[in-house]
């Protein structure tokens, strides 16, 4: 599927269906909620997996928008709350406390513990291959990004400068692969 035409409506409609999975609410914008090892096992689970449209492009979105968002939120702070403000409403791999799966935190635990669904009897191991999250790379920092930000935040007006700023990060290690 291409990157454009799952982002975002049809990924609003995958957030959505999670949402009903955990009763829960999607916001208007940014981030929500814990996105942790256990309930990427629930969307992995076979009777939940079937009414996501792309589990793979749902879990690269919020592989995309958890990056952006802790890199802001941990290199630029005054940024990430207009990024927060302005961004398409995501789960959040830093809210969970109990830490189900491969610590989430980094967002690269994302892809992780979709290779790994280990807390949901039956969940499913996904496939996001290398050249996916590329693309998505590619589509959110130069293109989705710059609009929400003010022209002050001056890597918007060059999004590789923000990559490679989160490339030599070390929580971000596993962009070389990516980008």
């Amino acid at each position: 599927m291409k990157t454009d035409e799952y982002f975002p409506q049809i990924y609003r409609q995958d957030l959505r269906q999670f949402c009903i999975n955990l009763q829960g609410v999607v916001p208007k914008a940014g981030p929500f909620f814990m996105l942790c090892g256990r309930t990427i096992s629930a969307l992995l689970a076979p009777e939940c997996r079937e009414k996501f449209a792309s589990p793979s492009d749902f879990l690269c979105c919020l592989y995309c928008l958890n990056l952006v968002g802790q890199g802001l939120h941990s290199r630029h702070e005054k940024n990430y709350w207009e990024w927060a403000g302005n961004a398409e409403p995501y789960l959040d791999c830093r809210a969970c406390t109990s830490y189900h799966g491969y610590f989430l935190g980094p967002p690269n635990a994302i892809l992780q513990t979709a290779r790994n669904p280990m807390h949901v009897s039956g969940a499913q191991s996904v496939d996001i291959p290398a050249e996916l999250i590329s693309k998505y790379l590619q589509f959110f920092l130069p293109n989705y990004l710059p609009a929400l930000m003010s022209p002050s935040f001056r890597y918007f007006e060059n999004p590789q400068a923000f990559l490679d700023e989160l490339k030599e990060d070390y929580h971000f290690k596993e962009l070389a692969e990516f980008a």
